[in-house]
């Protein structure tokens, strides 16, 4: 009976591991919807004003994006929490991608 007892217990702990937790998933998702931007690179096809956004989530943190434009060079840019207007970062030429370069500023 212990041994069924201890194998039961172990299971139910062992299932806690998969499930997801609340916490900064669902501050990224409700930050992201407020602006009506998912979070990261927002294309300028997506934007009222067809300029290119970055939606960074987190909320007390900034961090290092790579941005790259139409002829794919790439510079470095620091952005806040919040919607950033990226198409002016990168010399006038269209954004076509950014993204998180795993660094905080």
């Amino acid at each position: 009976m212990r041994k069924l007892t201890v194998a039961v217990v172990g299971a139910a702990l062992a299932s806690l591991a998969f499930v997801p937790q609340a916490g900064a998933a669902e501050e990224q998702l409700s930050a992201a919807s407020a602006r009506g931007y998912r979070c990261g690179f927002v294309p300028a096809g997506e934007t009222d004003d067809f300029r290119a956004r970055y939606n960074h989530c987190a909320q007390n943190t900034r961090v290092w994006i790579k941005v790259q434009n139409i002829f794919f060079a790439k510079k470095d840019m620091c952005v806040r929490p919040g919607v950033t207007d990226i198409d002016a970062y990168v010399d006038g030429w269209r954004t076509i991608d950014a993204w998180y370069d795993n660094r905080t500023c």
